[in-house]
């Protein structure tokens, strides 16, 4: 070892900086016996991991991680007397040398060596690959007892947090992600494994260390809305399919440990409550910080009225007509008392929105704040209501239907702002008015020399099939930035051509066994766009067969114009039965490209009189 040379110890700095730290570069790596068909793994710090290589010829070469998938990795980690925990592409161990052998292996899992897999043939297609494009795979030599989709917390200081992991092929792996990844996944993962799914936190980069096994998935291509019970629910790819080197990236979730469910009176930080009043619309003010319920004090805290109407709002009573309450009227609280400072004008729509928001400690109950607010009128708006106003209904053209984008949140409507406003939202919104479910156009306002409206959401992100706008990911209520002047609009379609849910057919082609895809959904036809996964033969299959033509020489083809707004971007493995059961990627509104395909009629060969056919 390392330190069994001789060495002089360090007792102070020496000036000793990053840029002096030693480092080696070494020759060649173990020999493998080379005989036709045999593997190894180059390039990993482990036995269990690294780059495919396969012996032809009497030489090594690579793998193309064209198509590459889990089945393909298990077939590799099988051959080698292990089990397959993970997948990787485009060279995640580095770059081989020599020839790339095999490109577009097909396996099912099951074959004992992988030059036994199929190779999928493209037909009039010749696909380069280099070493940029090698596969790799991760295996592991233990079995673990779980079953598909189990997820667990690990390493973490109570049993509701740590990081996450997700189990595939009876092996655990991670879920790697970066910083600004849609925060809802964490409130998918608190609900499965039974904790509030109220506030949770989503943390990065190996916050609870890495983990040691495979990546199952990567959260730039798992997209919840937050109200899934299970995270197979959640629109994903394939288990095993991932974008990260290595487990610098696992994520992790803290769960707030209590009952399921948001309730007035559930300690989730934020959260606010009135107590010891004598009906639900008032009572001493009381704030959950640090999974504990907290008093406000009344000095030196500047409430007034103001602060109490958007107490009475926020909690979702009436904000007219609420009045402060002090010196402890409703009774003095226990534990904490703090001074919450918020400079609030009256018209904000939660305590956070208010300018100078802070909080320290009071150490005394005598002047805790209480408020009594108005009930809501049978009248108001619903939460989460959405409208439609200022537009120009019909006169852009028959059944097309426009106006700026409105949301009702605690009893008031309000405009929705912000930049991130594209083709998916708009579709939410067209979808929950119960218009045509893909919008025809995302549009924006700047208000500049407008009456600053009461905001009520700002910068939403949906993937598009959401069926409210309150299930795609936002910012907190009440929350604008510097683009407040930014109102975000819509154009939809009141009327479309109709169909039957779940049927595809083909349009624009020299026969019907080609042409651009359709499908149908939401009663309209809508096209396929091809997403961040590509348009590949696997996915043309499904089509096919989808339309009971042969499946065998599905040809995918790309077009560049559609009639049709784009309704999915769906990664077939190539076995579905319904293009709605593929896993479904993103639509990007500023690059669309439409997929078609050429099928083959499924006819009787031998009744067609073809010489030499086999009956059989």
């Amino acid at each position: 070892r390392l330190v069994n040379c001789s060495y002089s110890y360090q007792r102070s700095f020496h000036f000793c900086y990053d840029r002096r730290t030693a480092g080696v570069r070494c020759q060649g790596m173990p020999q493998s016996v080379c005989t036709n068909g045999t593997v190894r793994l180059a390039g990993g710090l482990t036995p269990y991991e690294g780059r495919v290589e396969v012996c032809a010829h009497g030489t090594w070469g690579t793998v193309c991680s064209n198509n590459w998938d889990i089945r393909d990795a298990s077939v590799v980690c099988s051959q080698l007397g292990y089990k397959a925990a993970g997948v990787f592409l485009f060279a995640q161990y580095g770059l081989g040398t020599g020839p790339v052998w095999l490109n577009n292996v097909n396996c099912i899992g099951a074959e004992q060596r992988l030059i036994d897999c199929s190779i999928i043939k493209i037909p009039n297609t010749i696909i380069y690959c280099d070493h940029y494009n090698d596969a790799a795979v991760q295996c592991t030599a233990t079995v673990q007892n779980c079953t598909d989709w189990d997820i667990r917390l690990v390493g973490g200081s109570s049993p509701s947090q740590g990081r996450v992991e997700v189990c595939y092929m009876k092996q655990w792996g991670t879920i790697c992600g970066y910083s600004g990844s849609v925060p809802t996944l964490a409130n998918v993962i608190c609900r499965q494994l039974g904790y509030s799914y109220y506030n949770p936190i989503l943390s990065y980069f190996g916050y609870f260390g890495g983990g040691s096994g495979g990546i199952f998935l990567h959260t730039l291509t798992l997209f919840c809305t937050g109200n899934e019970t299970r995270l197979q629910n959640c629109y994903h790819t394939p288990l095993g399919y991932h974008r990260c080197s290595d487990h610098h990236d696992d994520i992790g979730v803290i769960c707030q440990a209590g009952t399921i469910g948001p309730t007035y009176t559930q300690c989730a930080s934020g959260n606010f409550r009135l107590v010891g009043g004598s009906a639900s619309s008032e009572g001493r003010v009381e704030i959950c910080l640090g999974g504990n319920w907290s008093t406000i004090c009344g000095y030196p805290s500047p409430w007034d009225n103001e602060q109490a109407a958007v107490m009475c709002r926020q909690l979702g009573f009436r904000s007219s007509g609420a009045e402060l309450v002090y010196s402890g009227i409703f009774g003095q609280g226990s534990g904490l008392s703090v001074n919450l400072n918020a400079e609030c004008t009256g018209d904000e729509i939660s305590i956070f929105q208010c300018p100078s928001v802070y909080h320290d400690i009071c150490y005394y109950h005598t002047g805790d704040i209480g408020v009594r607010c108005a009930p809501a009128p049978s009248s108001q708006c619903l939460d989460g209501d959405v409208r439609l106003v200022n537009g120009t209904n019909g006169t852009i053209g028959p059944g097309i239907i426009e106006g700026i984008v409105q949301i009702c949140y605690g009893g008031r409507w309000g405009v929705v702002t912000g930049t991130t406003w594209t083709l998916s939202e708009a579709s939410v919104v067209c979808r929950q008015l119960h218009y045509a479910p893909v919008a025809l156009k995302a549009l924006t306002y700047l208000r500049n020399n407008a009456k600053i409206e009461n905001i009520s959401f700002s910068q939403f992100y949906c993937v598009g099939y959401e069926k409210k706008i309150l299930d795609c990911y936002h910012s907190p209520p009440g929350y604008y930035d510097n683009n407040r002047n930014i109102y975000v609009a819509v154009r939809c379609q009141a009327s479309c051509r109709q169909c039957q849910d779940g049927t595809v057919g083909l349009v624009g082609g020299n026969s019907s066994y080609e042409g651009r895809v359709e499908v149908c959904e939401g009663g309209c036809w809508g096209s396929v766009c091809i997403g961040d996964n590509g348009w590949s033969s696997l996915d043309a299959a499904v089509v096919c067969n989808q339309l009971k033509m042969d499946s065998q020489g599905a040809v995918p083809r790309y077009y560049y114009s559609q009639a049709s707004p784009p309704i999915l971007a769906p990664h077939c493995t190539g076995h579905e039965s319904s293009l709605f059961n593929c896993a479904q990627s993103v639509c990007h509104a500023e690059n669309y490209n439409y997929a078609g395909v050429a099928c083959y009629p499924d006819v009787d060969e031998c009744a067609l009189g073809i010489s030499g056919c086999n009956q059989n």
